[in-house]
């Protein structure tokens, strides 16, 4: 998936625990060092019921979320789901909601590293005296210049917090525990559960609910998860449960140290006071340090998201199209960048960070129940191009409580937040009929696919690094409705480490990828991207090509021409022949063009098995609808079929071939298969073996 920020890869794919620490990596950041005080404050120990309640609801959602991405693994999340299942209004108003709740979600998290900077200060003998707002001010032009460079990634910085974080809070919350239950020292439990009654619980859960944003992440790396129906809810489900838990106990261990009102008082800091309180100066300079990373880290990733979010809006024309423009010198969207950047700061200087996180829960909020109502429309419209992986358990119970949860915990903000939420819904809403109410964007692009008969079939895209051939234009315009996974494959010099590789190639390659796949969009729109760096290029087309099982291989190179108009077919038996009729039939019927099927037999072959096997391939062209008259056969004998083949293509503009084992499905490319890819200067399409329990798109 194109996101802005991919990295590069040697030979590897994301399996459950990679897929769950980006969930983790995401939500285990600013919340649990701000949120502790200001919600046990609210609500007392009780607090603990609204971090499990907003857990209750984040299960609900993540469930419909992993049937969406694993039907719809593009780029885009929350946005690509709804606008393909409701349309271009709910599109609009989820995309640019989620951009708007990001950057208070930005702010949210600066605002705490504002405190956490001016405690730490204070810690060590030296405050700057300034303030908490200007040294989130001063954040926040820094992250915004460092998402603009690039100088910075921001899934590494997130996932090696992970591990810091999971080992400072399994020695504080795990002494806290021994001592609340006084195996370390006497038994302390809270005076009362519930000091201000049961509704701030639910108020409070409204609030929270930010610290499970991240969930939503994983599915934006769908594409990437190996066996994403097993893998993509569990990863969903279970950094969900973990954080819960995590949060769960984090207000207990507050509540057991602190009544409710001191820890209120305690306000952003209140973990530091009761890391102190546990642990004496040392446990509060190590809780300050993590609270210090872990904001700024989960205010980077925020802003970074945020620009994401406009590049995707820009690119299906929501917003402006010059905001996705790419900066050749940084190869970064900075407009897209300054759009998320510039707000957080303005949004920092209001200093309330109870409202800054509520706006960014409404505003998720809406979208995740806009998420599960587009799961039941697409369940009840079953278009031919909806084919998840993983199916929601207990449909349509689970979406309708997901939608009701989400919409329901809204009523429970504060007025503030409501008029600020609905204004930014207002304005959205103002924003698509001014300006996008002619965007055409969701279900009609699946209805206008150029090849219905394959609509959503998956096809493979390798690209050569860091100077590929360009897609032709004719063949770019068959592609819009087709699953596009572009692969772009940097050869690296032997003996060459992963770590190696992405230092010294991966910016040149990123940037050449982007490129490339930036014209593609402008014919297809949203594309899946991949970038490897391999040693051996062909041979890594040939793993990923066995590993996402996709329909088909395309191999970009010149047509030679303006348009497609004749297509060879070199055919050795009866194998996979279907598969590769429906692909030549449906191109050729999209674009005028006549076929030539070519069996190229060797010397010990009998007459009839020659005759046999072209006759046959044009008796199934016929029957997928392409008149008999367009189509041309021929048997020519050679000691070498590849060369027979390869001689021939110069004379075509598109070859379609088979894969060599169709009964291997770990084999995409045999001899003769390789040979044609490699040597051909013509563009070619390598039809995959259909599988068992697949079904063709369309």
């Amino acid at each position: 998936m194109n996101d802005g920020s991919r990295q590069g890869e040697l030979e590897r794919t994301l399996g459950l625990r990679e897929a769950t620490t980006i969930g983790l990596g995401t939500m285990i950041g600013a919340g649990i060092f701000v949120f502790p005080g200001i919600a046990a404050g609210r609500a007392g120990a009780g607090a603990i019921l609204s971090f499990l309640i907003g857990a209750v609801i984040a299960l609900l959602v993540a469930v419909p979320t992993s049937e969406l991405a694993t039907a719809m693994p593009h780029s885009g999340g929350g946005y690509y789901y709804v606008s393909r299942g409701l349309g271009t209004f709910a599109g609009v108003l989820v995309g640019v909601g989620q951009w708007i709740g990001l950057v208070f979600a930005s702010a949210f998290y600066l605002v705490g590293f504002g405190h956490y900077l001016d405690d730490l200060l204070a810690e060590l003998g030296a405050p700057f005296g300034v303030g908490v707002e200007p040294l989130a001010i001063v954040a926040s032009i820094l992250l915004t210049a460092v998402a603009i460079t690039g100088a910075e990634k921001t899934g590494n910085l997130q996932n090696n917090l992970v591990g810091v974080l999971v080992v400072v809070f399994a020695v504080f919350l795990g002494w806290g525990v021994l001592d609340a239950l006084g195996v370390v020292g006497s038994t302390t439990l809270p005076d009362e559960f519930l000091p201000f009654g049961s509704l701030p619980v639910l108020s409070t859960a409204a609030l929270v609910f930010t610290s499970y944003l991240g969930f939503a992440q994983i599915a934006t790396v769908a594409g990437d998860v190996r066996d994403p129906g097993r893998n993509l809810p569990r990863a969903m489900l279970g950094s969900v449960v973990a954080v819960g838990a995590l949060y769960a106990v984090m207000v207990f261990v507050s509540t057991t140290t602190f009544d409710a009102a001191t820890l209120g008082s305690f306000g952003e800091t209140a973990a530091v006071e009761v890391a102190r309180s546990l642990l004496g100066a040392t446990g509060a300079a190590l809780i300050t340090g993590a609270g210090l990373l872990a904001t700024l880290s989960s205010a980077n990733a925020s802003i970074m998201s945020a620009s994401r979010g406009v590049f995707a809006l820009s690119r299906d024309g929501v917003v402006p199209e010059g905001l996705a423009v790419v900066n050749r010198r940084f190869g970064t969207p900075h407009l897209a960048v300054l759009l998320a950047g510039v707000p957080v700061a303005a949004l920092v200087l209001t200093g309330r960070t109870e409202t800054l996180a509520e706006v960014a829960s409404l505003l998720h909020l809406v979208m995740y129940g806009l998420i599960c109502v587009a799961l039941l429309v697409l369940r009840r419209r079953a278009p031919a191009w909806y084919r998840p992986v993983f199916t929601t358990p207990g449909h349509p119970v689970v979406p309708i409580l997901g939608g009701l949860a989400s919409f329901g915990l809204i009523a429970f903000m504060s007025g503030l937040t409501l008029a600020l939420g609905g204004g930014v819904l207002a304005a959205v809403a103002l924003w698509y009929l001014l300006y996008a109410r002619d965007v055409r964007i969701g279900e009609g692009s699946r209805e206008e696919v150029v090849l219905p008969s394959l609509a959503h079939a998956q096809v493979l895209v390798p690209v050569l690094l860091p100077d590929p051939d360009p897609l032709p234009g004719p063949l770019a315009r068959l592609l819009p409705g087709l699953d596009l996974l572009v692969v772009g494959i940097y050869e690296v010099p032997k003996q060459t480490a992963a770590e190696q590789a992405r230092d010294e190639f991966g910016e040149e390659a990123e940037e050449a990828l982007e490129r490339w796949s930036r014209d593609l969009r402008h014919d297809v729109g949203d594309v899946e991207t991949r970038l490897v760096f391999s040693q051996e290029p062909l041979a890594s087309i040939e793993r990923i090509g066995a590993e996402e099982h996709p329909d088909a291989i395309l191999v970009p190179r010149p047509v030679g021409e303006e348009s497609i108009g004749q297509i060879l077919v070199p055919v050795r038996s009866d194998a996979n022949a279907e598969r590769i009729a429906r692909f030549v039939a449906a191109i050729a019927d999209a674009a005028h063009a006549g076929v030539l099927v070519v069996h190229a037999a060797g010397p010990d072959e009998g007459g009839g098995d020659r005759g046999s096997v072209v006759d046959g391939f044009r008796r199934r062209l016929v029957d997928e609808g392409i008149d008999d008259e367009r189509i041309e056969t021929d048997v020519v004998e050679g000691d070498d079929p590849a060369s027979v083949i390869i001689d021939e293509a110069g004379r075509h503009h598109l070859v379609v071939v088979g894969e060599s084992e169709p009964d291997d499905p770990e084999v995409v490319f045999g001899d003769l298969t390789r040979r044609v890819a490699r040597e051909i200067e013509r563009p070619v399409l390598v039809a995959r073996a259909e599988r068992d329990g697949s079904d063709e798109g369309g």
